[in-house]
């Protein structure tokens, strides 16, 4: 990283000091490096930042996650999780949650979590505690009884099904 910074800063001095007169066709193509390059520095100091905080959290009540786009870890309460299993052929899990009737994916990368089997552990106690039930056969996956729907990014309502199979 810290290379590539360098870099970027060799680039970005190279960029000004060869700007040119107004108007000048090359003067546009240094001005819009420098706007690259510009973007490219915010991104890593915006990773930099983020970096030595924990990449996914638990508490009592939800989990929390930090996506690489944003400041601020996301919250997911445990209350509105209806279903939680890991995504098929990746390091990840996904998280179902229930928002304003809509139901939400959440993916948290398990390849950057420290401590991944204690984590899985913890996070399926939590869920078992509210009320979510492992589903049989499928390794860390959870649902909560009757959720029968893998939904993507709010496309359908949340729906539950009750115990006779009535939605």
């Amino acid at each position: 990283m810290i290379w590539g910074m360098g870099l970027l800063a060799v680039l970005a001095v190279a960029i000004w000091w060869l700007r040119g007169p107004q108007g000048w066709a090359w003067d546009r193509a240094f001005t819009s490096l420098l706007g690259y390059s510009t973007l490219i520095w915010a991104s890593l100091l915006k990773i930099w930042w983020t970096a030595g905080k924990p990449s996914v959290m638990v508490d009592q009540e939800a989990i929390y996650y930090q996506p690489l786009h944003l400041f601020k870890p996301k919250r997911v309460a445990f209350s509105q999780i209806l279903a939680c299993s890991p995504k098929v052929q990746t390091h990840s899990l996904r998280l179902l949650e229930e928002r304003r009737g809509v139901a939400r994916e959440h993916s948290i990368n398990l390849g950057v979590v420290q401590g991944r089997r204690r984590f899985l552990e913890t996070l399926g106690k939590k869920l078992v505690e509210e009320g979510l039930q492992p589903i049989p056969g499928k390794l860390h996956s959870w649902a909560r009884p009757g959720w029968d729907q893998p939904l993507v990014f709010g496309q359908r309502r949340a729906r539950q099904v009750d115990e006779e199979g009535q939605s």
